[in-house]
């Protein structure tokens, strides 16, 4: 998912931040092409003055929106979740207690979650979707595991 970002000094330059995946580096486009990069991550950028600055994609601790730091500044591409967002986000932690498969899937519903509360679906059907993956998923979960135990 690519991120449009306003930068003081490209005003007429169209500048998106396509964050690290699972699998990818990050990037960062200019009017839709790659920007040049440097090394470690670094990509070169020209101002419409024409001076290169360096930009460095920043991932954040959860896998949520990445900053970008530019010329010593960091800009959030995106507001923060609050912190109820995260809180709710995280409830399928309680699938660590299943091992380790079921931590993984944990994992990947949290991850879920996060990108729910960041997609553009109205508020009442993402906290709606939110809570089936925190609260339904589990109890769904151990009742198929309590049937198949008892087979």
């Amino acid at each position: 998912m690519k991120y449009t970002v306003q930068l003081e000094g490209f005003e007429n330059q169209a500048i998106e931040v396509d964050p690290p995946g699972l699998f990818t580096s990050a990037n960062i486009f200019i009017n839709g092409s790659p920007a040049s990069t440097k090394k470690n991550g670094e990509f070169i950028l020209k101002r419409n003055d024409g001076v290169d600055v360096i930009a460095k994609v920043k991932p954040s601790f959860f896998y949520d929106a990445p900053s970008l730091q530019i010329e010593g500044k960091t800009i959030h591409i995106l507001e923060p979740l609050a912190w109820y967002q995260y809180l709710l986000s995280s409830v399928p932690v309680i699938w660590a207690i299943g091992g380790l498969v079921a931590a993984l899937i944990g994992i990947g519903l949290i991850v879920a979650n996060i990108r729910i509360f960041r997609s553009k679906m109205n508020q009442l059907p993402k906290y709606l979707l939110v809570l089936f993956i925190s609260f339904v998923l589990p109890v769904l979960y151990m009742m198929f595991l309590v049937s198949i135990m008892g087979s």
